[in-house]
């Protein structure tokens, strides 16, 4: 605070200098000194939960994989652990002792708790109780779905639902074809990117999608308005110098983002994700290539 709170202004109003202010705001979005003030809090968030003892706080996949506790990014934060009273009651502690040092405060409206399929209901409603929170069949963290089981096509239609709103606001403007073009390449074909960076995009998904920007590159995709597509979409999608307009092909997007999880997999022997999946999938040879190379084979 002695870095934002010295400082003093004044101001020249008709050539006569005002009295002094001083400057006492405090650290907001985009300040270059909120990023450290992140960290410092986060860092003693981590140390509370590593330092305690307790053996239900953190989840393995199997007896050979790393423990995983929390996960942070930003104002986002993941946390793990049996579903148990006394579970319950040492995150409690926790957060309740953070919350005390650091001034801040858990947002009840915005935290939820995922229970797996086989907890108790008695169990649920004693640890709902303890924590004060709601319970949730899934999560969402950093705009991907969280849920017990498999990922189902419907945690896929947010993809669906931001691309339709941002086409409706712009479906009244008169907008030529180059900058529909633009638009697809800057902002629409960007959002799924996210969700494939995580998991593959269902087929019907990609086909939605797909039918969404060609309907907006044609006729601005405006409702109950119909017009001919001169060329398929995956003709446009090729590269420029044959003969297509260079919009993303999610498709092929697909398969580079999931060979990039790959390779960390394989590369990167110390992350939290190659460990995982090392002791999920002990002496996978398939899993073995020759990081060397300057280019993965498809």
């Amino acid at each position: 605070m002695e870095c934002i709170s010295s400082p003093r202004f004044g101001l020249l109003i008709n050539g006569s200098r005002s009295k002094w202010i001083n400057a006492t705001c405090g650290l907001r979005q985009g300040c270059p000194l909120s990023p450290y003030l992140f960290i410092l809090c986060s860092e003693f968030l981590s140390l509370l939960i590593k330092t305690n003892p307790h053996p239900g706080i953190g989840i393995k996949i199997n007896n050979k994989a790393p423990k995983i506790s929390h996960l942070l990014f930003a104002d986002d934060t993941l946390l793990f652990g049996t579903a148990s009273t006394k579970t319950a009651r040492e995150l409690a502690g926790i957060l309740r002792r953070y919350c005390e040092l650091s001034g801040e405060v858990v947002n009840s409206l915005k935290s939820n708790i995922l229970f797996g399929p086989k907890v108790p209901a008695s169990a649920k409603r004693a640890i709902l109780h303890m924590l004060s929170q709601r319970p949730t069949n899934s999560l969402s963290y950093l705009g991907i779905t969280l849920r017990p089981g498999k990922i189902k096509i419907a945690d896929f239609n947010y993809v669906l639902d931001k691309m339709t709103c941002k086409i409706r606001s712009w479906g009244h403007r008169h907008l030529s074809m180059a900058g529909r073009a633009a638009l697809i390449k800057s902002l629409l074909s960007t959002l799924p990117l996210h969700g494939l960076a995580t998991s593959p995009l269902p087929v019907s998904t990609m086909k939605k999608i797909n039918s969404l920007l060609s309907a907006f590159f044609w006729n601005g995709g405006a409702q109950g308005s119909r017009s001919l597509h001169f060329a398929k979409w995956q003709e446009i999608c090729l590269p420029k110098d044959r003969g297509g307009l260079g919009f993303k092909n999610l498709h092929l997007w697909t398969r580079i983002l999931m060979a990039k999880v790959a390779a960390r997999v394989v590369c990167a022997d110390g992350s939290l994700l190659a460990r995982t999946f090392g002791a999920k999938y002990p002496g996978k040879s398939r899993f073995q290539p020759n990081c060397n190379q300057s280019k993965i084979p498809g």
